[in-house]
């Protein structure tokens, strides 16, 4: 007997949820329904300059509000900038000066093209170049410290779950088990080649400055203890995941960096000497 793709599980429930929506009407007189899809707010531009607005902003010819952003080189860059960061992260970001902004992800583009705000964080290379970024937003900064990489979670009522047969909770536990699982592995494909694409057509790859890092690193810290002392259940999570990441930062230095600094310098060797 084959066994079940949990990911089709997924997908199944999903059309059958969207042909209930569908003979339910949920999806009649939508506001915009029969109306070419607006992709992009130009609202701030004359109508009789669309046209070459585009054609200029396609070719990477940015607004000169936006060429004269400056690049983040120490830490003193940071109080003031208006940033588009959610959470912990945008916590973080506030004790070090920044403004952080909440915006909905639809509405980073226009924002960042109209000057609302100065910088984003996103998701990687891959969604930020389908999504267009580069072209208002010409520096790209990693390594994005509040976020190592996307994640896909799933929240159930505990009653409800407790109330479903156990081979309902194992299909579900399985299907998001594979649906992050995939999630990652694509992305790791993905922004590799989108990285490159990236910079090719002109953005600016660089590293936050150390001094940068560290005020994050600080800021975070306290942060996590002050939040620990006052929350119990954050308390109990936080000790555990500190030993766990400190193990692993531990393993990972034995596993992973050595290699990995090795290979980088393998490979840059050997693209000089090609070059000779």
């Amino acid at each position: 007997m084959s066994e079940a793709n949990p990911w089709s599980v997924i997908q199944l429930v999903a059309e059958r949820r969207i042909e209930e929506a569908q003979s339910q009407g949920l999806f009649d007189n939508l506001p915009g329904a029969g109306k070419p899809l607006e992709l992009e707010d130009l609202s701030h531009v004359p109508e009789d300059m669309r046209m070459a607005y585009k054609i200029l902003r396609n070719a990477g010819c940015l607004p000169p509000e936006l060429e004269e952003r400056k690049e983040i080189n120490r830490l003193e860059d940071i109080p003031g900038l208006k940033i588009r960061i959610a959470g912990i992260g945008g916590e973080i970001l506030a004790r070090m000066g920044a403004i952080p902004q909440q915006i909905a992800g639809t509405d980073i583009y226009p924002s960042l093209e109209k000057g609302t705000i100065d910088a984003a964080e996103w998701i990687g290379p891959y969604d930020d170049q389908k999504l267009g970024f580069n072209k208002v937003a010409k520096y790209y900064y990693y390594p994005g410290f509040w976020e190592g990489g996307p994640q896909i979670s799933m929240y159930i009522n505990i009653k409800q779950w407790n109330a479903l047969p156990k081979e309902y909770q194992t299909i579900l536990e399985d299907a998001c088990l594979y649906a992050h699982a995939e999630m990652q592995a694509r992305y790791d494909a993905k922004n590799p080649t989108a990285l490159k694409q990236l910079i090719g057509s002109g953005t600016q790859l660089r590293p936050f400055p150390n001094d940068v890092m560290a005020a994050a690193y600080k800021a975070a810290h306290e942060l996590y203890d002050e939040t620990a002392a006052k929350n119990p259940k954050f308390k109990k999570i936080y000790d555990q995941w500190r030993k766990f990441r400190d193990d692993q930062l531990q393993w990972f230095a034995v596993a992973e960096n050595r290699f990995d600094n090795f290979m980088q310098a393998a490979r840059s060797a050997a693209a000089k000497s090609a070059k000779q």
